[in-house]
């Protein structure tokens, strides 16, 4: 099984270049996991689940708000632990 990470980020947010950044270093290390970025505007809704960016959803489920300040490392294993749990 396929898992998605969205990732939603804002045009005016400051965060933005370092949520690019992770979002590349995610799709390196983890290569079978598909990764969408999806940037808002003040045009765009963003849905009932996404009030702050950025924000990272794990098969539509909010698993991080805002830059994970842990270790890619960390970040990593708690990805595989959503998706294990997605698969129980």
């Amino acid at each position: 099984m396929t898992h998605l990470l969205e990732i939603y980020i804002a045009r005016h947010c400051f965060r933005s270049p370092e949520t690019l950044r992770l979002a590349t270093e995610i799709k390196r290390r983890l290569p079978r996991l598909r990764v969408q970025i999806k940037v808002l505007d003040d045009i765009t809704p963003a849905g009932t689940s996404i009030f702050a960016t950025p924000s990272y959803l794990l098969d539509g489920r909010l698993i991080f708000l805002g830059n994970p300040q842990a270790l890619l490392a960390e970040r990593r294993r708690k990805l595989r632990e959503a998706a294990a749990s997605e698969r129980r």
